[in-house]
């Protein structure tokens, strides 16, 4: 997934992400694990940022590192008071495996979905913006 030429790009030592109008694209990279008070401080300034207001986002996950159970767990707290829908992107057999895994044995509360390529992604999420 590639950001559009006019996005304001934001860089992380994980990610990189971006805005296309109202769908928030992420694309994660390998990197050493977050602690767990990095992560929910990171995670806090966010939702606040966001003033309470739920968003979409198309997720590429094909490159992401493995995240602590620590997180994980803290995860499936904040992430439906952040989150409307989230399409999540693997181009590997076993990133889509994982994470429908995953997703199966702690379904979120709001509606999640695993592709290919984000153009299928972001024509899903779609309907929920």
């Amino acid at each position: 997934m590639t950001p559009p030429a006019s996005a304001q790009v934001f860089e992380t030592a994980n990610n990189s992400h971006w805005y296309e109008g109202e769908l928030l694209c992420i694309v994660t990279r390998k990197a050493p694990a977050i602690a767990f008070d990095e992560h929910r401080k990171r995670s806090e300034a966010f939702k606040s940022a966001l003033n309470g207001k739920k968003i979409c986002a198309v997720i590429d996950i094909t490159n992401s590192s493995i995240t602590s159970a620590e997180n994980r767990e803290y995860n499936q707290q904040v992430l439906p008071e952040i989150f409307k829908a989230i399409a999540f992107v693997s181009q590997t057999a076993l990133g889509k495996m994982l994470v429908n895994l995953y997703l199966g044995m702690q379904p979120p509360p709001f509606p999640t979905k695993v592709f290919s390529n984000d153009k299928d992604a972001k024509a899903w999420i779609a309907q929920y913006l």
